[in-house]
């Protein structure tokens, strides 16, 4: 394959999944645009990247929970909102008590019910007070208000700072925060393409149909190895327990909506994605709690 084929369908992923610019894309191929779906991990890399320097950015200016309520609506505005709204979706279905065929019907429904709501105002709430906790002085964080105590900005980690056990959480002195973003994003996408690689689509057409099309199952192992060294490299053995976990109840998941739909859908995919992530800062919080 050529590098502007390449070059392409690593801006259609862009394009789909977050707002990111990448310019003019014209008209594209059906096939192009479905095998885009192979560079979900590269996308969701250069995601935690930008929210990474944006909470730099903004830790420097101001304070801790300001800082952490506009990450998280920053990164709402990254990913288009399209993860929040299938998260949405599926609680509204899901929690309906209704038949299969009723789920799938009200999962489709662009109306939003009581479920929704009171599911994603607990998922802001939990993630919002988690970034919060991330970004404080006391759980390692530099940054309070605005400059450092001595009026630089926040340091870059040192060689010296890594170790196997918690990666670079270990260097106390660098807020946690920046650290949790870089890989968050990429557990939570993982999660999409489990979703999407393990298990049936419950639909004969949607928003996924094209990129199950084009599908090469290939995928799930080669994303799971980019996701053990990115988080072996940035949180060590912790990190990849957090991970393993993870991935233990998102498989759980996806077998038991699966047996109960039929298979899974774009909405599905979505949920499964916003809870990997908060999973995510909840494994970080629980495990700096156990080692400190």
């Amino acid at each position: 394959m050529s590098m502007s084929k390449r070059w392409l369908r690593l801006r259609l992923a862009i394009s789909f999944f977050s707002r990111l610019p990448v310019g003019d894309l014209g008209i594209c191929p059906d096939e192009d645009f479905g095998r885009s779906f192979g560079y979900l991990p590269a996308v969701a890399l250069i995601l935690g990247g930008v929210l990474a320097l944006a909470a730099w950015l903004l830790g420097m200016l101001l304070p801790p929970l300001v800082w952490a309520l506009l990450i998280l609506a920053y990164e709402i505005y990254l990913s288009g909102g399209t993860l929040l709204d299938g998260f949405m979706d599926t609680m509204d279905g899901i929690f309906s008590g209704r038949s299969p065929e009723r789920i799938l019907t009200i999962m489709r429904d662009s109306r939003v019910g009581a479920h929704a709501v009171v599911a994603v105002v607990l998922l802001l709430m939990v993630k919002g007070a988690a970034l919060f906790v991330l970004c404080s002085p006391e759980s390692g964080g530099a940054v309070h208000g605005t400059l450092s105590p001595s009026g630089a900005a926040p340091e870059v980690p040192s060689i010296a700072g890594w170790s196997p056990l918690m990666g670079w959480y270990e260097l106390t002195a660098q807020a946690p925060l920046y650290l949790t973003l870089l890989w968050m994003p990429l557990v939570g996408r993982w999660a999409v393409i489990l979703g999407m690689c393990r298990f049936p689509y419950a639909r004969e057409r949607g928003m996924a149909s094209l990129f199950h099309q084009y599908l090469d199952r290939r995928m799930l192992p080669w994303a799971t190895l980019v996701v053990l060294l990115v988080t072996g490299f940035l949180a060590g053995v912790m990190g990849m327990l957090v991970f393993a976990v993870i991935a233990l109840l998102m498989l759980r998941m996806g077998q038991t909506l699966t047996g109960q739909l039929g298979g899974l859908t774009g909405d599905i995919y979505g949920a499964m994605a916003e809870l990997s992530e908060v999973m995510v800062l909840l494994g970080v919080l629980m495990l700096q709690k156990a080692v400190g």
